[in-house]
């Protein structure tokens, strides 16, 4: 479920290099837009237990990433 908007988006994906980096993909429809079936990606990657970084795509262009850091 996406928070920011009233949209489902559904994707699914695998783990690779033991899990450390997850890669979804799927597709959400743009309730700004009226967009139907728009594609996106997100992958995490899981630096260590204290770093992990997720990285957002739509339509192949990186929209958004961040860095969640353990205090």
């Amino acid at each position: 479920m996406d928070d920011f908007s009233t949209a489902i988006t559904t994707s699914e994906g695998k783990g690779e290099n033991g899990n450390k980096v997850i890669t979804l993909e799927g597709q959400m429809d743009c309730a700004a837009t009226g967009e139907k079936d728009v594609p996106i990606k997100h992958v995490l990657r899981l630096i260590s237990q204290d770093k992990h970084v997720l990285e957002m795509f739509r339509d192949g262009k990186k929209t958004m990433e961040i860095t969640y850091t353990r205090q």
